[in-house]
């Protein structure tokens, strides 16, 4: 459990660290451009570093397996010699000795020169593995501005293009509101012009009742009054006999 939550923080600082970086790429390219080139140039000093060293470890090492492999392998004729000068006088003690002896130092060498052995194939393999990252971390420094200008051409171009959309998306809402507007305008206009063909009619219709109701000028010649009131049982106010118009007058006294 506290290994998963360890790798838990790892993870957390990891996905920190890659979102510090973004957020520095987007407000400085060409710095964070130098500062990656330098940090990878800091990376191949060090390699180059362990390179130099790991070539002298092998070489050290190498020079030490020699040595007793050559001093072994002297020991190995010496032995052949005292072995064929014993099976010439087999009864010499001081060759069976000396030969006994040689036998007894390559025995124990033995075991040192297979350790010797197995430092320098150590020491070989280190150095092999670490000539090959540094020689693939030079290739890629040879391309390693070129690729660090490319990313950040890139990146300023997904920039624009996100910028462009976005103002599309405000050009889109602006389009939408000045046609929501226009509609809006569109229905109020619609509401007046009706208001005015209803005010329009309501008019004509008053006009035309103020013209039925109106006398006509062919009403106004007095011919015409006094044979529409005589139509309505009326009288004409003047005119008649002088009796008649006394008793008119008398009438409308009373």
């Amino acid at each position: 459990m506290f290994d998963l939550f360890k790798n838990l923080g790892r993870a957390k600082a990891q996905q920190a660290s890659e979102k510090v970086a973004e957020l520095l790429a987007s407000a400085d390219p060409d710095a964070m451009t130098e500062a990656a080139i330098l940090e990878v140039e800091s990376q191949f000093r060090v390699i180059s570093g362990e390179v130099a060293k790991a070539r002298a470890d092998y070489q050290k090492e190498k020079k030490e397996v020699d040595a007793v492999v050559a001093l072994q392998n002297r020991r190995m004729k010496a032995a052949e010699k005292l072995q064929a000068d014993l099976e010439l006088n087999p009864g010499n003690t001081e060759i069976a000795a000396a030969l006994d002896e040689l036998l007894r130092l390559m025995e124990e060498a033995a075991p040192e020169i297979e350790r010797e052995q197995r430092e320098s194939d150590d020491a070989e393999e280190l150095l092999n593995a670490l000539e090959s990252s540094a020689k693939q971390m030079a290739e890629e420094m040879k391309n390693l501005r070129e690729t660090a200008n490319r990313a950040k051409r890139d990146m300023l171009r997904a920039e624009q293009e996100r910028e462009a959309a976005l103002r599309r998306e405000e050009t889109a809402q602006r389009v939408a509101g000045i046609k929501q507007r226009s509609s809006s305008y569109s229905k109020a206009v619609e509401a007046m012009e009706r208001a005015a063909s209803s005010a329009r009619q309501d008019a004509d219709a008053a006009q035309l009742r103020a013209r039925l109701l109106a006398p006509a000028e062919a009403e106004k010649n007095v011919l015409i009054e006094q044979a529409l009131a005589e139509a309505n049982g009326e009288t004409t106010p003047t005119g008649g006999s002088l009796s008649e118009r006394l008793s008119r007058l008398k009438g409308m006294k009373g």
